[in-house]
């Protein structure tokens, strides 16, 4: 979906090198809208939105490829993507938010809690191609964040397809879950969650 909002919106492309790069040439992505001003790789952090929001590029361990429409013999079905990697966002007067990517549990998850402090973490709980959902707990009580949101689970069969083991998980650790359903937002006063409805 991202080349159509892209195209739609006007939205610029944070992601690494050659993901970005191969998402120009083999998906289209407007290359007007992506450049060395925000195309980076771990470890890297740049502002966006006016310097309103901070975007730090965090490691993750995992695979990286990007389907290749335009294959044909003997051209590779999938294109190198990359570092696999997971984001922090912190936004001015607002939440800090880590957002994992598809990874498996990693001992240097501390060290992005050390550094960014985030309020919110958006873990992948599936299984199977990334953490378990017991690990992903671990994942959220060793990044210290406040509260912890599964993704990446319940798409095809081999994945977890309900968040129950990480929800039991989660209260073991003391961390606060919030289930979103598809569609569903949460709205912030500063890095307090607003309540429904206000």
């Amino acid at each position: 979906d991202a080349v159509a909002i892209a195209k739609k919106t006007g939205a610029r492309l944070v992601t690494n090198f050659e993901l970005g790069t191969n998402m120009g040439k083999l998906l289209g992505y407007p290359k007007e809208q992506m450049g060395f001003d925000t195309l980076m790789n771990i470890g890297g952090e740049i502002t966006i939105a006016d310097g309103e929001v901070m975007v730090a590029m965090t490691p993750a361990v995992h695979s990286s490829g990007l389907g290749n429409p335009l294959a044909k013999e003997p051209d590779p079905e999938i294109a190198p993507g990359g570092s696999a990697a997971g984001f922090v966002l912190k936004i001015k007067n607002g939440p800090t938010i880590y957002h994992s990517g598809d990874t498996a549990y990693f001992k240097d998850m501390e060290v992005i809690g050390e550094r960014y402090a985030p309020d919110v973490a958006l873990l992948n709980v599936g299984g199977h191609f990334g953490m378990e959902p017991e690990m992903a707990a671990r994942a959220a009580a060793n990044v210290k964040v406040r509260l912890a949101i599964p993704m990446h689970f319940g798409t095809f069969p081999v994945l977890a397809q309900d968040t129950t083991l990480f929800r039991q998980a989660l209260k073991k650790q003391g961390v606060p879950f919030r289930q979103l359903h598809p569609g569903e937002t949460i709205a912030f006063e500063g890095k307090r969650i607003k309540p429904a409805g206000k």
